[in-house]
């Protein structure tokens, strides 16, 4: 179980056209607030075999302020559920198939109606461990949105683990 919470106060720059760039404007503000809350629960099927299943929940407020007047807020909800299937081929061979639905919320008071959003996945990895250095993993992800068209993603990624020697000294 995890918990995340942030909060941040951010000066904003704006665009100033008699000059025509950027200045600082001290008046001019960000806040925002995060909570990320999520909970994994995992089990080992056989030793071959473990199954996990995620549940996220996040949440994340902005407000803009010019001069102490509120200029704008942006919120954001986001639920999730993953279930993930992780399956260990051999020994530095491990294959992950999984499934995510997400439910995403965001209002922006003023500017637009609320929006939601949900956003059905299918994930597949293979990662592959070659003598505790060299590490390769492959895998594609297909994202279906009720509100616009699905898109596939593909990952590569290649790494060695480089040793180093680590020495001490005292003057």
């Amino acid at each position: 179980f995890s918990i995340l919470y942030t909060e941040n106060d951010t000066e904003l720059d704006t665009f100033d056209f008699f000059a025509g760039a950027m200045v600082d404007d001290p008046d001019v503000s960000q806040d925002s607030t995060t909570l990320s809350t999520s909970l994994t629960l995992a089990k080992p099927i056989t030793d071959w075999y473990d199954q996990r299943v995620i549940l996220s929940h996040s949440e994340q407020e902005y407000k803009g302020r010019d001069n102490g007047i509120l200029w704008y807020l942006y919120e954001t909800d986001q639920d999730a559920v993953t279930l993930q299937s992780d399956f260990f081929l051999g020994e530095s061979d491990t294959l992950t198939l999984g499934y995510t639905y997400e439910h995403q919320a965001a209002a922006n008071s003023g500017n637009y109606d609320d929006r939601t959003r949900q956003v059905h996945s299918l994930f597949i990895q293979n990662q592959w461990n070659c003598q505790d250095r060299l590490f390769l993993t492959l895998g594609a992800r297909w994202d279906k949105y009720d509100d616009f068209d699905a898109e596939t993603t593909y990952r590569a990624t290649l790494a060695y683990h480089v040793r180093l020697l680590t020495g001490y000294r005292a003057a």
